[in-house]
């Protein structure tokens, strides 16, 4: 695992970052077809763009 996952990882379960920034938008997606959750969705982006 790379050092900026390891340390994203951390960051995320010390002060809930992932959960945080989901809080910042409102998902007006309707329920029954929803898979993933925002927080879902914006941990994977901010992962993806942290191991770029």
């Amino acid at each position: 695992m790379k050092p900026s996952a390891l340390l994203l990882r951390h960051v995320d379960g010390a002060i809930g970052l992932f959960d945080r920034m989901a809080a910042c938008f409102v998902d007006g997606r309707d329920r029954k077809c929803t898979v993933h959750s925002v927080r879902t969705l914006i941990g994977q982006r901010v992962a993806a763009i942290a191991l770029a």
